[in-house]
């Protein structure tokens, strides 16, 4: 990957999914720097299910997972999206910066048009069937006369919105990631995951030991499997604790116990790395929701 100014690095990127009551990590992916990590979480949310057996109904991210594509996926499978809006950082900054955000254009459900602030229509034009969204238009005379035209738009052809296909799921998962709920389950997750990473630095996480993807998805798996046994250790031992992380009485069978049923769990995953199976197929944790 080359950074800006600078010479290229042969550098990968770590993606975990981690559950907030005893940190276990659940699910992770390991890929190139240059791959955009909001594309992860749907591997990521499916990988947190299969390993552990139960679906995620809560997925905490940062803003770069804030993306419509995500939201939208979100919304699909039953999950509340708990993590800024990209868009929102986006319209504050560049071109976007200093003019009407697109909350200030009423939307005419029956007629299918867009009222701006100056009170004049706005209709569809192009509809991209690849991003799943509809241009908006006003009329290229109608903008050059307007005198709020310095706060609209800096275009010479005037103003254009842009509306998903989809738009009022999409606005629903927005509204639930604003809620108080996400703020301080984002503040939460802050801490949790630089808690993870910060762990696992002790066992050379943040250095590749050998070139290949391949290669570096091992190194990161053991060392994951590392911190969960860690975790086993410090809370296996009580039942109360174990069940909390979620394996039920239930589902040990003979007279192994609890915590030695976990500890054989985690070992799966162990081998499971060396044989380089990446994703695993034995669960870990039973959670509800999916930090990111």
């Amino acid at each position: 990957m080359r950074r800006k100014g600078g010479k290229a690095n042969l550098e990968y990127q770590v993606h975990r999914a981690v559950d907030p009551a005893y940190e276990i990590i659940t699910a992770m992916e390991v890929t190139g720097a240059d791959v955009n990590e909001a594309h992860l979480m749907v591997s990521l949310t499916d990988s947190h299910q299969e390993n552990t057996g139960i679906r995620a109904q809560t997925v905490v991210a940062d803003n770069k997972y804030g993306t419509i594509d995500n939201f939208i996926a979100c919304y699909d499978r039953g999950i509340k999206p708990h993590m800024p809006d990209l868009k929102e950082s986006q319209d504050d900054s560049g071109s976007r910066k200093g003019i009407f955000s697109e909350q200030e254009f009423i939307y005419d459900k029956e007629a299918d048009t867009y009222r701006c602030p100056a009170g004049k229509i706005l209709r569809p034009k192009t509809l991209h069937k690849e991003r799943q969204s509809i241009d908006y238009v006003a009329s290229k005379k109608d903008c050059a006369v307007c005198e709020l035209r310095a706060q609209c738009t800096r275009n010479k052809n005037g103003r254009t919105l842009k509306r998903h296909v989809r738009q009022e799921e999409l606005e629903w998962m927005r509204a639930i990631a604003k809620s108080g709920e996400s703020r301080r389950d984002i503040k939460t997750r802050k801490h949790l995951m630089e808690r993870s990473y910060a762990r696992a630095k002790r066992y050379g996480f943040d250095r590749a030991r050998w070139r290949g993807l391949w290669r570096v998805k091992i190194q990161q798996y053991i060392t994951a499997a590392i911190q969960n046994i860690e975790v086993l250790v410090r809370y296996g031992r009580d039942p109360r604790k174990t069940l909390a992380v979620g394996m039920s009485a239930e589902k040990i069978k003979g007279n192994m116990s609890i915590g030695s049923a976990l500890f054989m769990k985690l070992l799966v995953v162990l081998v499971t790395a060396i044989k380089i199976r990446i994703r695993g197929r034995k669960g870990v944790i039973s959670y509800w929701t999916a930090i990111i």
